[in-house]
């Protein structure tokens, strides 16, 4: 099977998939704190961060939602991405998210569909890998 970059939708589709297996431990944190308390939100931000991160930093490669949608995270030389990039790469989709999402469009505008936390971690996501 070849490698080839992962596409907008198939890394939408596992996003939606990592944010629904995520949704219990959320409705177990609603149960701690209440929902406009700033710690609620602050914890929201951590578990998925550090699920994202344990999880591309282990030997899967990949969240859930990555690995039911047959995707993985590499190196832009194809090693695993390690702890130290998988924190770069998860920060900077904050930075992504500004202006407008454009760091996340930016999948649609390059041949090689990377985003600008992909090209800022030197990662990317591609499809077709085990």
């Amino acid at each position: 099977m070849s490698i080839v970059p992962a596409t907008f939708d198939q890394r939408l589709l596992a996003q939606s998939i990592d944010i629904t297996f995520l949704l219990p431990f959320l409705f177990i944190l609603d149960g701690l704190w209440e929902t406009d308390s700033n710690w609620f939100w602050a914890v929201c931000i951590l578990l998925y961060h550090g699920y994202a991160v344990g999880m591309e930093a282990s030997a899967l490669k990949a969240t859930v939602g990555k690995k039911m949608a047959g995707l993985s995270v590499r190196m832009d030389d194809e090693r695993p991405v390690g702890l130290k990039n998988a924190v770069v790469r998860n920060l900077c989709k904050w930075i992504s998210l500004l202006p407008i999402s454009a760091g996340f469009f930016m999948i649609y505008l390059r041949r090689d569909a990377r985003s600008f936390h992909d090209i800022i971690s030197k990662s990317k996501v591609v499809s077709g890998s085990n």
